[in-house]
């Protein structure tokens, strides 16, 4: 009987609790309203980003199964969401957008931007280890579709989120993220002059 050799599964680890991190802050964000009113109707930018937002995290789930096999492309496509989306979009941005003791939802979203921070480094870095001591050839076209994928609801998210930078309850609005959005947020009537 041949013996199952043990793998480390704390990388696997540090990655769900990256992809509950972020989660996390996707879900805060929608409740705070920063990707606009949530109604019976919505728009179909909006309804374009929350598509994107869950297909990312379903393919997250779908590459962390397909890292099972050490595919080396998998885990590629493991470390460009760990540092792409939750270590940078939902850590550093939503560290920078909103500093520590953020109005727009204290302490919850502190806690998922610290978390993003924390859980997306460290699986990002573990990863990168895990990476390292793989050996097989590397299929380009998982990474490829990783980025697609990324890009894609970045692109979708700014543009969503661009109206609504300034909520009157968060007291956080400079000049440029007010003209950057003047005609949308007046539209919208965001600003409450």
């Amino acid at each position: 009987m041949k013996s199952v050799p043990s793998l480390s599964i704390g990388w696997m680890v540090l990655n769900a609790a990256a992809l509950a991190a972020s989660l996390s802050h996707v879900l805060l964000d929608y409740a705070i309203g920063l990707y606009g009113k949530l109604s019976e109707i919505i728009s179909p930018l909006q309804a374009m980003t929350i598509l994107l937002i869950c297909l990312l995290y379903a393919y997250w789930m779908l590459v962390m199964g397909w890292t099972n096999g050490a595919r080396k492309s998998a885990l590629i496509s493991l470390l460009l969401l760990t540092v792409m989306w939750s270590f940078l979009a939902n850590g550093v941005a939503g560290m920078v957008a909103c500093p520590p003791l953020c109005r727009s939802a204290f302490p919850s979203i502190d806690i998922a931007h610290i978390s993003s921070l924390i859980f997306g480094g460290l699986a990002a870095y573990t990863t990168w280890r895990r990476i390292k001591t793989t050996s097989g050839p590397i299929d380009w076209w998982l990474p490829g579709y990783t980025i697609i994928l990324l890009l894609a609801t970045f692109v979708f998210q700014s543009v969503v989120t661009l109206p609504n930078l300034y909520l009157p309850h968060t007291r956080r609005s400079s000049g440029v993220w007010q003209s950057m959005c003047m005609v949308q947020c007046v539209e919208m009537d965001v600003f409450n002059l």
